[in-house]
């Protein structure tokens, strides 16, 4: 006999199933939140401490994740994903390779906007309370109305924006890849003021560096390619001091290279891969710490934690004092940040099936860490790798996958 088949079901139907088998992935709900508890920039603040006093549970589990990788024909092939999630009052907004920025509800994972940029976003978004800004690979950066997604003002930079800008009232902050910095009008995205290194270095190593300010504004600090670090008045632009801080990059290992600024102290990772510690108000040095090759730093309270590319180590800032120091096992760490009295690790390890090397695929590890001791209080495998930022707000934890998945996680 013939085999019955069922009635074709209307696309809509089908795509409809479909988004909401990618949308939910456990039955756990988000916890009412604090709108204080934000993530409105890369690394969470002005001074680019990548921490912030959320508390996560001692356990995660994942809420909804949502596909934003660019369409390709082969997806086995990664592209990074550098622009990492913001989090700001119950929403997440981040950009991707596929040429647009989400906006998505942070409770259930529904898209509430998405904006077509026409270049591949590889900065992460800065949020206000009005407006989410944010650069292109091609030189254009945009303000939006956070709340609908509509174009408020653009301004055209000469180069590719790799790095978060950096928001303060009446103004915002601008980094291009080709060494100039700008002060624009936040209102309407008229050019204040603009800074550069002259000669441009054309041919150098890639470097992702935004700039940082304390949290009275008055003053900004940006690496640039020629490895001068500049402190510039914040109103007009005018250099306060600048100190040299990485001789050659074509030498110098890859490590975070934007610098932490709180109160009078401002750390950098140095040419040699050590903390350099200076005075935020002259550039002079206060210290160097190269006990550790460091390649990425956190800063929360008086604890200052120090990631190698295999090590973490947690030091008292004030005496530099170690409390602890662990290995990452076989595992390179790739980003971390501290929430609450938590570490939250996430690292890439070689994945074998059946022990096969040909079959070798890189594979990523998220973990919870607690900051008192060093003991893993929590862990979980992934299934692609991270290499943006990850951040915590309201109650969440987002990451973004160099495969295009975006997920969200809640305390269990």
């Amino acid at each position: 006999m013939p085999r019955k088949f069922a009635p074709m079901r209307s696309l809509k139907a089908v795509l409809a199933i479909a988004a909401a088998g990618a949308l939910l992935v456990g039955c756990t709900s988000l916890k009412q939140y604090s709108t204080s508890d934000n993530w409105p920039t890369a690394m969470h603040d002005p001074g680019r401490g990548n921490s912030t006093p959320e508390k996560l549970g001692a356990a995660l589990v994942p809420l909804w994740q949502r596909d934003i990788a660019p369409v390709q024909l082969n997806r086995g092939i990664e592209r990074l994903q550098l622009s990492s999630p913001v989090i700001y009052d119950g929403v997440l907004y981040v950009g991707s390779t596929d040429k647009r920025l989400y906006a998505f509800n942070l409770a259930t994972g529904r898209r509430l906007w998405r904006f077509d940029a026409g270049r591949a976003i590889e900065a992460s978004p800065t949020v206000t309370d009005t407006k989410v800004c944010f650069g292109s690979a091609g030189g254009l950066f945009r303000c939006l109305d956070k709340k609908e997604g509509r174009e408020l003002w653009s301004f055209q930079a000469r180069s590719e924006i790799t790095a978060s800008a950096l928001a303060a009232p009446g103004l915002i902050y601008l980094y291009s890849s080709d060494d100039r910095l700008y002060a624009l009008n936040s209102a309407t995205g008229d050019r204040v003021w603009v800074y550069s290194r002259l000669p441009f270095f054309t041919v150098t190593r890639r470097i992702i560096s935004s700039p940082a300010s304390d949290t009275d504004g008055k003053v900004i600090y940006q690496l640039f390619s020629d490895g001068m670090l500049v402190a510039l008045n914040s109103a007009s632009g005018k250099v306060i001091w600048k100190k040299q801080v990485i001789k050659d990059f074509s030498t110098a290992d890859i490590a975070r290279r934007t610098p932490i600024v709180d109160g009078k102290r401002l750390y950098i990772i140095d040419g040699k891969s050590a903390i350099l510690t200076l005075n935020s108000k002259d550039g002079t040095e206060r210290g160097i710490n190269s006990s550790t090759k460091a390649v990425d730093l956190v800063l929360s309270g008086n604890r200052l934690l120090v990631a190698g590319k295999k090590e973490l180590t947690l030091l008292d800032r004030t005496s530099l004092e170690v409390k602890w120091s662990k290995r990452a096992g076989l595992n390179d760490i790739s980003t971390l940040f501290v929430a609450g009295d938590k570490l939250v690790l996430i690292s890439a390890f070689k994945y074998k099936p059946a022990g096969l090397g040909f079959l070798t695929r890189e594979r990523g590890y998220i973990e919870l860490i607690s900051l008192d001791n060093g003991s893993v209080l929590w862990g979980k495998r992934l299934k692609g790798t991270v290499s943006a930022a990850a951040s915590a707000g309201n109650g969440a934890l987002a990451l973004l996958r160099n495969d295009g998945l975006l997920s969200l996680y809640t305390s269990k």
